[in-house]
């Protein structure tokens, strides 16, 4: 028996060596997709559910859900096929990686082949699939690969258990899959709560009283410029203020936090290079992404990062003060101050940032209330977060041992 042909973790009851087989062995059909080349509302709103790669969850294979639905017209009028279910749609283009198992009839674009028909367990087929498109990924020192083509994918090769090891893998990964996203669902509701909470407290829809019930002092509406005074200390790295990065999603971070694009280690002459001096507390945006919500409030510690990034401090609370800040309501009315020609690079320049006006409380007392009120929403969803980060490492050091 050889040590090739057996996953280094598996259910105790199974012995037997894995047979290798080539995609296009496990499934009697292959679709591909397509779009119509119009937007005509008789090829659209019909009901056939049509994926796009962006509908589909990087980490999930179980679940995915259709943005639009396409008519019987729209796929006679397209490249489009209508796909059976229990099949396997696989992203082949655009977002290579991704995949999900499609228990009902669709359709996709071209973007997409689909397996159908499959001679192995569904499920089981889904997580070896990806498992093997991960694998190469990170061949790729974790890019995306540019595309595969029909021909490509179904050449690819995997290892196959028996039909009842097959079984079980399959259930046991589908399992751990929905309870990652039972999770996220729970994550995603509480920032719903949360966003709803926050636009009803600025709205005054909610208030808050002291401890005695007196009401606080009445809201005043005040520029940012009366608000905020800019940081404007250009300096080098030192040890008492390291290099700090800044992202859309996670704020002012250690480079080696960052999620995607670890290009910090790509600057030369960091040690006589200026960067722009931040504190804790500071709020930072990007004047070229503020549009995509990239303004936090520095939460990490003093620090340098990009002298490309606007930074600001205040006497206000803070805290409060992020909130407002990164609320859709001031991102859109940040809007109409962007400077430039083409959209993706329309930037928000800082003296226009401070022109902008908000309705904040007069007492700092009520600010620290909200503040803290709204923070403890934070902690729970980060907590949320925590364990869904973890179940998915799990998952991924299982896949790793349970597949060959």
């Amino acid at each position: 028996m050889s040590d090739k042909n057996i996953p280094r973790l598996r259910f105790p009851e199974f012995t037997d060596e894995w047979e290798q087989r080539k995609l296009g062995e496990v499934a009697d059909k292959v679709y591909g997709g397509g779009t119509p080349q119009t937007s005509e509302k008789e090829f659209w709103d019909g009901n056939i559910p049509w994926f796009q790669s962006a509908d589909l969850i990087e980490h999930d294979v179980q679940f995915a859900t259709s943005k639009k639905a396409i008519t019987t017209l729209g796929l006679k009028k397209s490249a489009a096929q209508l796909i059976p279910g229990n099949s396997i749609a696989i992203v082949t283009r655009v977002g290579v990686g991704k995949l999900v198992f499609m228990p009902v009839p669709y359709a996709t674009s071209q973007d997409f082949l689909s397996l159908s028909e499959l001679n192995i367990d569904e499920k089981f087929g889904c997580y070896a699939i990806y498992r093997l498109l991960q694998r190469e990924k990170n061949l790729t020192q974790g890019t995306s690969i540019k595309g595969i083509t029909k021909d490509e994918l179904l050449n690819k090769k995997i290892f196959i258990p028996g039909r009842m090891e097959q079984k079980k893998i399959g259930d046991y990964f589908t399992q751990l899959d929905t309870l990652i996203t039972l999770h996220q669902r729970k994550c995603n509701s509480l920032k719903e709560l949360r966003n709803g909470v926050i636009q009803r407290i600025l709205s005054r829809e909610l208030q808050f009283r002291r401890a005695d019930g007196s009401k606080f002092e009445n809201w005043v509406i005040k520029e940012l410029a009366d608000i905020f005074t800019e940081r404007k200390v250009s300096q080098t790295i030192t040890e008492d203020a390291p290099l700090l990065s800044f992202t859309i999603e996670q704020g002012v971070i250690n480079p080696q936090d960052k999620k995607t694009n670890k290009r910090d280690f790509l600057i030369k002459d960091k040690k006589s290079k200026k960067f722009a001096l931040t504190e804790v507390d500071d709020i930072i945006y990007n004047p070229a992404n503020l549009k995509y919500g990239a303004i936090h409030r520095n939460k990490l510690m003093r620090g340098v990062v990009s002298p490309i990034y606007a930074i600001f401090y205040t006497k206000q609370n803070p805290a409060f003060m992020e909130y407002v800040v990164k609320t859709p309501t001031f991102i859109k009315n940040s809007m109409k101050y962007l400077e430039g020609t083409v959209i993706k690079l329309m930037t928000l320049k800082p003296k226009d940032f401070l022109k902008l006006k908000v309705e904040i409380p007069a007492s700092l007392e009520e600010q620290k209330i909200i503040a803290d009120f709204l923070m403890q929403f934070d902690k729970t969803i980060d907590a949320e977060q925590r364990k869904i980060e973890k179940w998915k490492e799990l998952k991924k050091g299982l896949l790793q041992q349970m597949f060959i």
